[in-house]
């Protein structure tokens, strides 16, 4: 793997990667698990083979999927570029059709599950130096902007659709066959923007989109777009030679089947019927103005043909009420249990009489629904259904006969069964739906369902391969077990990924199974043991000790709604709710939408607000369900949640009655136990999907708690463990006893803190720990220069807390100086920030809440700052040490990507106090430099209100020769005055707690900041004002004199660089209306932070920009918009 840097037209320095010979551009400095993931999509491209890739939440798996498909596309089309040119071909013109030949560009195809995720992705994309043409796909329910149009849905919807367009009453549509909307914008917009892009353009936004979507280079869509042959037959875009991508692919399974299955209820078919009576009566009533919309159709022979329809709709209701059911002895039901091909033969019966439905009916079928819903949806003010039944008759039927027969029993089980839940009578409203004679005699029956299950994914994605696409990559973060997801797919994958996490699980996850409560009472919440009193017991006062323990929010993770439901009123009855409420409010899933915000909301304010009266820890529980959407659908970011204990194992319901078929269709078609396996990981990848909330960034740290004694064996993880993804198995060991796994527990949240997982520069949208290294004072490191440079900017990492053992206040030793020596091929450089260039601005004469700071001269040359005669001169220690990150070198430079090292801390500690031990040196290139501290200069310095400045920096980088660099050398001074502003300040656990109008200030900025930045970057600046507001008022504490009071203001400024980073990222992409809101949160922002670093904030923004060699202009009037381009 080498690395190079490389200069874009657009004038951005972006960081490539040569990943197997094809330049991946990637924002960010990369960790080694992305370049690993990465390398594998490269790999599976460039072989035209599927991939099955596994990345853990947090590890930038969106950003390196677009980056390394676009990569590899981008490569691949210049060199058939160049191929050709070599044959004397000529070069594609633009705009033609893409080529869909092997030899040629493939187009990608990006889907995920919802439309809100696939808005992440376009904001990602915006992110990287890639500009393809893309277009989101959507429905009319997303897209359609026609006042009446869009007020419906389904079928309905799309017959009053086509009725606007045909009538030329809607202007939007007009507007797009006039060519109106060519140079309306869709590519890299999420639907809102396309939406207000085509509205303010008077064109419709869903037709702008399919039209595009016939050139596009890259096209976002949800699941089913691709996996549902009907839809995907309606994009009318063929995937021959494509690349197709599932992000979030622990679904693809479930919707493979989901959309190759169906079920016909007794409600559908009468709906059905009734709507056939419907349209029936309105061509009586309007012939005249039904045929307008009859398409050449007249009202006799659609009438003729809907007779028909419904004769053989009752057909069919009387085969499946004469089908013979018996008892089934494992679930009590009544039913019929076939091969998918018996369900043929069920829709043909009655056929002799010319009423049987077959494959050769589905033409006419379809044309006749297609002009009965068109009539149905006629008259704008009916009130009828609008055909949704037919509708959804149509659909089975074409799922019913699309397979052959051989398919569906490979693949289908039929089910035909009593319905004892559904109203008696409910599946007709009259016996009038029946012409004459018809039977009367099932209206007093038990309604029956129909269902056709489809059992197998490998049916859907075999029908992609069939569509000669040329890759497949399947990616999640829980995939796990792996194997078993290979199996179910039934298509081969050459190229298997399970990658690490970017985290250190070893120091930032801690994980025990819990077989037995604190009396010894064994945890198990099988069937037969989980209403046991005394388990009840034992499992509520282990949630109220862990709960006692761990600081911040508790996902508490139950099997099923009953179970959580059933568990929570025992521990009512028992008193055991309010001992853990003692500890944590607890809060509970709802089972509708609608509440879903309102208790996130009440949980996360509980969270926030620190320790109540009477609880000796912060935070809150929130009881969710496995496979609810809080487990899977909701994202906790840090403090939210800090602890997930797993109460059971969330096996399948063993009363799903497709379960249990698939269960018996896997063991039949397969090898013995294979629908036992199935099972076990169903429930498995549940597990793994509710552990994964504990973790969801680098920085981040938490613990899960197994509380089952299923989860071991003989004091071993058991099988089902064993499935639990890679990166967390290791931590997970089976506790020896209660109060061993509780003092694990304690020392885990006891010797891990936010302070602790500093982050240095970004990552693909994640931050790294910079791990402290204890350094001497006479040490000297050699690093690559590359150690100095993120990308290619002049920008060292930021400072970290300095580490235990950094030299105490008046020890008087020596400075640290570290040589770092460069590349022969690296050009020299000129000045490095260490982190000191905002407070030379604020003392260069820089104002600040109406005071005047005094000026000072800087001598650059020998990396010494020379502060006004009344201040005392800054003394430095510290050292600058190579980020734990591949990144590349400078502009042209190629080398071996180096490997990863660990960064030694900052440490600064306090020097030139009257009455101290003695003057610290500051050794610099011209030698020795002694400060003189009088006690009259120290009082004038705390009178002039620098006296409660953190830190105060500069450092220097000469070359020695023109191609290598020389030293570096830091100047740092830390003086705190008795009663200053940073001793008044008290606060305690977390910002929200110091002031009640500060918390809403904060609050209010972190709302608007949250659609605009990126989620981790909006988790990092939310951890870092935490973090600030907390070390502040650790500066009025005991031992604030000592030398850890410079510790914390070296924190301190170092969170707000962090904060600065985030907000002001080096490679920018925003829109002008996104420029002009980041730049009022960024000059906002300081209004946010503790009073001591307020005054310094435009500094430190204006330091950033310095750094990267361009203009801050976010403070000048009339250039909102352009501070930050």
């Amino acid at each position: 793997l080498k690395v190079v840097c490389s200069r874009k037209d657009t004038g951005l320095v972006m960081p490539t990667y040569d990943i197997d010979g094809v330049p991946v551009e990637f924002p960010f400095d990369a960790y080694d698990a992305q370049l690993n993931y990465m390398g594998a999509v490269i790999k599976a491209l460039d072989a035209g083979n599927n991939a099955l890739l596994e990345s853990p939440t947090g590890t930038g798996k969106t950003l390196c999927l677009l980056c390394a498909a676009l990569s590899w596309r981008r490569h691949r089309e210049s060199t058939v570029a160049a191929a050709r040119m070599d044959w004397g071909a000529q070069p594609q013109v633009q705009g033609e059709q893409p080529v869909q030949s092997k030899g040629g560009c493939p187009r990608i195809f990006y889907s995920s599950r919802t439309h809100g995720q696939l808005k992440q992705v376009v904001h990602e994309l915006k992110r990287t130096s890639f500009k393809p043409f893309s277009v989101i796909l959507g429905s009319r329910e997303h897209f359609c902007v026609h006042s009446s149009v869009s007020r419906h849905t389904g079928a309905r919807q799309n017959a009053m659709c086509k009725r606007a367009r045909d009538e030329n009453r809607c202007k939007f549509y007009t507007a797009f066959t006039k060519k109106v909307g060519n140079k309306v914008n869709t590519s890299a917009c999420d639907i809102e923007e396309i939406v207000k892009n085509c509205s303010d353009a008077g064109v419709c936004p869903f037709y702008k989109t399919r039209d595009d979507a016939k050139e596009a280079e890259l096209l976002l869509l949800p699941y089913d777009y691709l996996i549902n042959p009907q839809t995907r037959e309606s994009l009318q875009v063929s995937l021959k030679n494509s690349v197709l991508i599932f992000d979030e692919g622990h679904n693809i399974e479930k919707s493979c089947e989901s959309v190759a299955s169906f079920e016909l209820s007794a409600t559908d078919l009468s709906g059905a019927m009734s709507e056939i009576d419907d349209a029936l009566e309105l061509l009586e009533q309007e012939v005249a103005s039904c045929e307008e919309v009859l398409e050449g159709t007249s009202a006799d022979q659609l009438g003729k043909h809907l007779c028909l329809l419904k004769k053989q709709f009752m057909a069919l209701e009387d085969a499946i009420y004469a089908e013979h059911l018996t008892r089934d002895s494992t679930t009590e039901r009544v039913m019929l249990k076939a091969p998918g091909s018996q369900i043929l033969s069920l829709f043909a019966k009655g056929s002799h009489n010319g009423d049987g439905i077959k494959p050769d009916d589905m033409k006419r079928i379809g044309m006749v629904i297609r002009k009965a819903v068109a009539v149905l949806t006629f008259s704008m003010d009916t009130t009828q259904s609008g055909g949704l039944h037919l509708d959804k008759l149509q659909s089975l039927l074409a799922a019913m006969f699309r397979p052959l027969p051989a398919e569906l029993d490979s693949n289908y089980r039929m089910l035909l069964y009593e319905d004892v839940d559904a109203k008696k009578g409910s599946k007709r409203k009259s016996v009038d739906f029946f012409s004459g004679a018809g039977p009367t005699g099932h209206r007093e029956q038990v309604p029956r369902t129909l269902c056709l299950w489809c059992f197998s994914s490998s049916h859907a994605l075999k029908q992609l391969e069939v569509q000669e696409i040329r890759s497949l990559i399947i990616t999640s973060g829980t995939l796990s077990p792996i194997e078993g997801q290979i199996k179910s797919f039934g298509v081969p994958f050459p190229v298997v990924v399970q990658n690490s996490h970017v985290i250190d699980p070893k120091k930032q996850v801690w994980g025990n199974v819990l077989p037995v409560g604190p009396t010894n009472v064994p945890l198990n919440a099988s069937y037969t043991m989980r209403d046991q009193p005394a388990y009840l017991k034992d499992l509520g006062c282990t949630v109220a000790h862990f709960a006692s323990c761990v600081p911040d929010g508790v996902l508490l993770a139950f099997q099923s709604y009953a179970q959580k439901e059933s568990v929570l009123k025992a521990w009512r009855q028992m008193g055991l709710w309010d001992e853990i409420q003692k500890a944590k409010q607890i809060f509970e899933e709802p089972k509708g939408h609608h509440d879903m915000l309102s208790v996130m909301n009440q949980y996360s304010d509980a969270v926030s607000r620190g320790p109540a009266a009477g609880r000796l820890v912060g935070g809150a529980i929130l009881a969710a369900v496995c496979r609810g959407k809080l487990c899977e659908g909701i994202d906790f970011t840090d403090q939210q949640c800090r602890l997930v204990i797993m109460v059971g194992i969330p096996y399948p319901s063993k009363n799903d009655l497709k379960v249990l078929l698939k269960q018996d269709f896997l063991d039949q078609n397969g090898s013995g136990g294979d629908g036992r396996q199935w099972y076990e990981n169903e429930a498995a990848r549940a597990v793994n999907q509710t552990l994964g909330r504990v973790i969801r960034h680098r920085n981040d740290f938490g613990g899960v708690v197994l509380c089952d004694c299923r989860y071991s064996f003989n004091g071993r993880p058991s099988g089902i463990t064993a499935k639990i993804s890679s990166w967390l198995r290791p931590e997970i060991h089976v506790a020896t006893s209660f109060d061993d796994s509780l003092a694990a527990c304690r020392r885990f949240f006891a010797n891990v803190s936010p302070q602790q997982m500093t982050a240095t520069p970004k990552v693909g949208g994640i931050f790294q720990k910079a791990p402290s290294t204890s350094v001497s004072p006479a040490q000297t490191a050699t690093a690559p220069s590359s150690a100095l440079r993120t990308g290619t900017s002049n920008k060292a990492p930021p400072p970290t807390a300095s580490s235990p053992s950094s030299p105490s206040h008046g020890s008087g030793l020596a400075p640290l100086v570290l040589t770092a020596h460069a590349q022969s091929r690296s050009p020299s450089t000129g000045v490095a920030s260490v982190g000191g260039r905002a407070f030379m601005e604020r003392w260069r004469g820089r104002k600040s809440k109406g005071r005047e700071a005094e000026s000072q001269a800087v001598d650059v040359a020998d990396g010494h700052v020379t502060p006004p005669s009344n201040h005392p001169e800054p003394v430095a220690v510290g050292c600058v040490g190579e980020a734990p990150v591949r990144r590349p070198l400078f502009p042209g430079t190629v080398v071996a990507a180096q490997a990863v090292r660990q960064t030694p801390a900052i440490s600064f500690f306090k020097l030139g106090r009257a009455g101290a031990a003695g003057p610290a040196q500051s050794q610099g290139s011209r030698g020795p430099a002694t400060p003189q501290t009088a006690p009259d200069q120290s009082k004038r310095f705390e009178q002039s209100g620098l006296g409660t400045l953190p830190v105060l920096g500069s450092a220097t980088l000469q070359a020695s020769t023109p191609r290598e660099a020389a030293q570096v050398t830091t100047t740092v001074h830390r003086e705190l005055a008795p009663g200053s502003r940073a001793s008044s300040l008290n606060t305690k656990a977390a910002w929200p707690a110091s002031a009640t109008s500060q918390h809403k200030c904060t609050k209010d900025w972190l709302d608007k900041a949250k659609p605009l930045l990126p989620r981790m970057e909006f988790d990092l600046v939310q951890e870092k004002l935490s973090e600030m507001w907390t070390r502040e008022g650790d500066l009025s504490g005991p031992g604030a004199e000592e030398s850890a009071g410079a510790s914390v203001e070296a924190e301190l400024f170092a969170a707000m660089h962090a904060v600065g980073d985030a907000m002001l990222p080096e490679f920018n992409f925003d829109t002008p209306e996104e420029a002009q809101l980041r730049e009022t949160l960024v000059r906002d922002c300081g209004q946010c932070l503790p009073s001591l670093l307020r005054p310094l904030w435009k500094g430190c923004v204006e330091e950033l920009f310095q750094n990267r060699g361009t203009e801050c202009h976010i403070w000048a009037s009339g250039t909102r918009g352009n501070g930050i381009r």
